[in-house]
């Protein structure tokens, strides 16, 4: 079952070595990206469980931490591999911009941390960053 922790110190140093070098990341200032890191939360997901389903409401879009992600379609029974998430990728970011469902499927390959931004977060950004959401949507 997933777990939700909040971040450490050293999960905020790392996450803002990592996001530094990220789309959305690398256009908002420091501070803003540490606004942004003191509202999200670690999720653990074991290897099989979903981070989301397609269809589900996007409340939040997230980075891999670490471990690996499938993300696929289902369609007639049949799965569409769309990619592998390692560490230091964004998933869930169009929905969480357009306010869309999600479009795809997210599991976890092997035991995974995920972190989770509220996508009203998100939204916060794109206020003050217009040019923001052409290049993530």
């Amino acid at each position: 079952m997933a777990t939700l922790d909040q971040l450490s110190f050293e999960d905020v140093e790392k996450l803002l070595d990592i996001t530094k070098n990220t789309p959305i990341f690398k256009t908002i200032s420091l501070t803003e990206r540490q606004e942004l890191l003191e509202n999200a939360a670690i999720v653990t997901s074991l290897r099989g469980e979903y981070v989301f389903h397609s269809e589900e409401k996007p409340l939040f879009f997230f980075i891999l931490y670490s471990g690996r992600l499938l993300e696929f379609k289902e369609s007639h029974n049949k799965k569409k591999i769309i990619r592998i998430i390692k560490p230091g990728n964004l998933f869930g970011i169009e929905g969480a911009v357009e306010g869309e469902k999600y479009k795809n499927n997210v599991k976890a390959l092997e035991d995974s941390r995920v972190v989770s931004f509220p996508r009203e977060e998100l939204l916060k950004i794109l206020k003050n960053h217009p040019e923001l959401k052409s290049r993530l949507s």
